[in-house]
């Protein structure tokens, strides 16, 4: 295994327990969060020494005048692009070691240009909750990315009811019981393995780190990126802080786009009342193609 270890960026983001499907449209924040409005629009604020932090004003993506909107092929990139960034917000909010939301199809698409605010991006799409392979949708969200040099998040705004009806609340409690009653910490690495399989103890392990990159995933995402995850290198337990189990995970990033492995240091905490919590994100230096693991 080789890493690179020199962290030069650190994201300091408190995540949000899982918010309602309609957060977007109820204007109700999420519990326990200052990262993501119930709305879903992000803002970022740079400190000194590199500190990001994101917070949540009250309102969702401000309404534009009456600008020109231009209908986009779902089959193309412009439209994958902005679905996949609605697919990790989602995923912030919703998903857990027993369901993590995939993008399955994409119904239309349409782009509303503007020149101060950024480009809207409007989405009719369905996810497949990998777990159960169930559909989920229809879903609808609207994606604004940022005006070129401006740095931050997109912005998103959703509506999703669907996500109701997949309800892993047993599931969530026994593997958290699982864990907290082990009497050993849990390390793992490698997942999936050079040959792309993961073994079925390991899915949850696996989900439950999509769940915390999400949140980098969303945070980095701009209109030259389309961000999944390739792998979790190593996955450490750490001692648990009250009722949420807490762990680092070390997990290379995959930007389809310009092909780049990207490593990140995640620490978050998780427990079925609380969701994921992400404290820290530790960017690593970009380590040479074909040598992140062997």
């Amino acid at each position: 295994m080789f890493w690179c270890f020199c962290a030069v960026l650190v994201l300091a983001a408190p995540s949000p327990a899982r918010g309602s499907p309609t957060a977007a449209s109820s204007g109700k924040p999420a519990r326990g969060t200052d990262m993501l409005a119930a709305a879903g629009r992000l803002t970022q604020s740079i400190q000194k020494g590199s500190q990001i932090s994101l917070t949540s004003p009250s309102s969702g993506i401000p309404e534009e005048a009456a600008m020109p909107v231009k209908d986009l092929n779902p089959a193309h990139y412009p439209a994958r692009r902005a679905a996949i960034v609605a697919q990790h917000f989602l995923n912030t909010q919703h998903s857990s070691p027993c369901k993590l939301f995939l993008l399955d199809a994409i119904s239309s698409a349409a782009l509303q240009e503007t020149e101060e605010k950024g480009n809207k991006y409007k989405l009719e799409f369905s996810l497949k909750d990998a777990v159960s392979n169930q559909s989920v949708g229809p879903c609808s969200a609207e994606v604004q990315f940022p005006s070129g040099g401006e740095e931050g998040a997109p912005l998103v705004q959703y509506s999703c009811q669907a996500l109701s009806a997949v309800n892993t609340t047993d599931q969530e409690e026994s593997f958290y019981r699982r864990l907290r009653d082990s009497g050993s910490l849990v390390t793992a690495n490698d997942i999936p393995d050079s040959y792309g399989h993961v073994a079925p103890e390991m899915k949850p392990l696996w989900r439950l780190g999509a769940a915390a990159a999400s949140f980098v995933m969303l945070k980095e995402s701009n209109e030259s990126t389309l961000y999944n995850v390739a792998q979790v290198t190593n996955i450490m337990q750490q001692e648990s802080e009250g009722d949420q189990l807490k762990f680092r995970y070390h997990i290379l990033l995959h930007d389809m786009v310009s092909q780049e492995i990207i490593p990140w240091v995640l620490l978050f905490t998780w427990s079925p009342a609380e969701g994921v919590r992400v404290l820290s994100a530790e960017k690593q230096p970009r380590c040479p193609h074909g040598t992140a693991s062997s």
